[in-house]
C-alpha cells in the first residue's frame, strides 16, 4: 500500500527523547495497521479460482524402472493451476489479465477440497489403466486386464435424482460388493426398477437410490456392458457405429464411468505399476499411453523431440477433449516443448495460446493413439530434414 507524504507541522522540532518516544509509537501503529490488514483479507471470502499455467512433467518417469524408449526426447503431460481469488482478485485477474476464472462451489459441488482432490486422484488411477490398455492394443502385445473397482471419471446424474461426483467408488449395488463395470451392469440389469448403490466418496460412505424403471436400467446396463469390453468411447470422444445402436451409458447429463485396474503384461506376468503423478483427472491419459505404447514398442518414439500434450484415453484408443488448454500450452511452451498434441476440437484455442505466447512450439490435433503417434514421428521427420537437408 503507497502513504502521501504529509507535511511537516508549525512549531519547534522535538528533542531527540521524544523523537524516539515518537517514532516507537509509529512502529506499534504500522504493527498493528499491518495485523489488521492481514486479519482483514483474512476475512474476506475466497470463493473463486484464477486458473493459471501448472508444470509439465514427463510421463515416462510415472512408469517403472526400466528401458524408457525415448531416447533424448520426453512425453510431458501438462496441468493447470488454481489459485484461491477473492470476487475483487477475480474480477481483476478476468479484465486486466483475461485469466480463466471459476466459481470453487461450481467445480467442487458441495465438496470439500481434500475429498474432491482424493476424487481426482483415483480418477487419474483410471486413467492410467485406460492408456496402458490403449497401449497394449495398439502395440499389439498381448495383455491381461484385472477390474478392481467401478469408478466415476465425471459426475452426473443417474437416473431421477441420484446425484454422483467424480472419483466416486461403487463399493455395492443392491446389498451386493461390485468390482467391475460388468458387475455393475449385471446388478443394474436384474433389477426389477429402482435400485440402491453404496459408494466411497472421499472420506465418507454415502447410499443413492437410483430411480429408473426396469427397462431403464436395463437399457443403461446395456451401456455399461459395452463401455467394459471397451466398445464404446467415453464422453467427449468420436461415439463409433456400434455404440450408437443403443441408449449410451455416458449419455449427456449423466456419469461418465471407468475402472481402477490393473494391466498385467501377457508375455512377462508382471502388473504395470505406476507411480503417483503430481496431478489428479483424466487429461494425461493421451501423453502417459504414449509413453507405454513407446516402451512396449522398443523404439525412440519421440524421435529426439520434447513432445507435450493434453488429452484423455479411452482403451479403445480414442483421444477426449479436457479443459485449460490455453494454460496447458503456455506449461508446455515453458517447459520449451516442441511439439503439443491436443484433441481435434480443441486445436483451435491451442493455437490462440500459442500464437499470443508467440512460441515455436507446433500444435498437432489428433482423435486417436495412432494419430498421435504419427503426428509425433511427423514432427521429427521433419526436424531431421532442416537439420540434414
Amino acid at each position: 500500500m503507497r502513504s502521501k507524504s504529509a507535511p511537516m507541522p508549525d512549531g519547534p522540532l522535538p528533542d531527540a527523547g521524544s523523537r524516539g518516544q515518537s517514532s516507537g509509537a509509529a512502529r506499534r501503529l504500522l504493527t498493528l495497521a499491518a495485523l489488521g490488514a492481514v486479519l482483514l483479507l483474512c476475512a474476506v471470502p475466497r470463493p473463486y479460482y484464477i486458473v493459471k499455467p501448472g508444470f509439465a512433467l514427463d510421463a515416462a518417469e510415472l512408469l517403472p524402472p526400466g528401458q524408457s524408449g525415448s531416447g533424448k526426447g520426453s512425453w510431458l503431460y501438462t496441468a493447470i493451476r488454481v489459485d484461491d481469488a477473492s470476487a475483487a482478485e477475480a474480477a481483476a485477474a478476468w479484465l486486466f489479465k483475461g485469466s480463466r476464472v471459476m466459481e470453487k462451489r461450481a467445480l467442487l459441488r458441495g465438496e470439500s477440497e481434500a475429498d474432491y482432490m482424493a476424487g481426482m486422484k483415483l480418477v487419474m488411477e483410471a486413467s492410467q489403466a485406460d492408456a496402458a490398455e490403449a497401449a497394449y492394443r495398439l502395440s499389439g502385445v498381448s495383455y491381461l486386464r484385472i477390474p478392481e473397482k467401478a469408478v466415476v471419471l465425471e459426475g452426473g446424474r443417474l437416473g431421477r435424482g441420484a446425484e454422483l461426483a467424480a472419483g466416486d467408488l461403487v463399493a455395492s449395488c443392491a446389498g451386493s460388493p461390485v468390482k467391475s463395470l460388468s458387475g455393475l451392469a449385471a446388478c443394474l440389469d436384474a433389477a426389477g426398477g429402482g435400485v440402491v448403490m453404496e459408494l466411497a466418496r472421499g472420506s465418507r460412505t454415502i447410499a443413492v437410490h437410483v430411480d429408473m424403471n426396469r427397462d431403464e436400467l436395463g437399457a443403461y446396463a446395456e451401456g455399461l456392458k459395452r463401455l467394459a469390453a471397451g466398445k464404446e468411447p467415453q464422453a467427449g470422444t468420436e461415439a463409433g457405429t456400434e455404440a450408437e445402436k443403443a441408449p449410451a451409458a455416458n449419455a449427456a447429463g449423466a456419469p461418465t464411468w471407468g475402472e481402477l485396474r490393473v494391466i498385467e503384461d501377457g508375455e512377462t506376468g508382471l502388473p504395470l505399476e505406476w507411480k503417483e503423478a503430481s496431478a489428479g483427472g483424466p487429461s494425461a491419459g493421451l501423453m502417459m499411453a504414449l509413453a507405454v505404447y513407446d516402451r512396449l514398442t522398443a523404439g525412440d518414439g519421440t524421435g529426439g523431440l520434447k513432445v507435450a500434450g493434453t488429452g484423455t484415453m479411452s482403451p479403445d484408443g480414442s483421444v477426449g477433449a479436457v479443459g485449460g488448454v490455453a494454460q496447458k500450452v503456455a506449461a508446455a511452451a515453458a517447459a520449451g516443448a516442441d511439439l503439443f498434441l491436443v484433441p481435434p476440437q480443441e486445436r483451435r484455442e491451442a493455437e490462440a495460446s500459442a500464437l499470443r505466447l508467440q512460441t515455436r512450439m507446433k500444435i498437432a490435433a489428433a482423435a486417436t493413439l495412432e494419430a498421435a503417434a504419427e503426428a509425433v514421428a511427423a514432427q521429427a521427420a521433419l526436424r531431421e530434414q532442416s537439420f540434414f537437408p
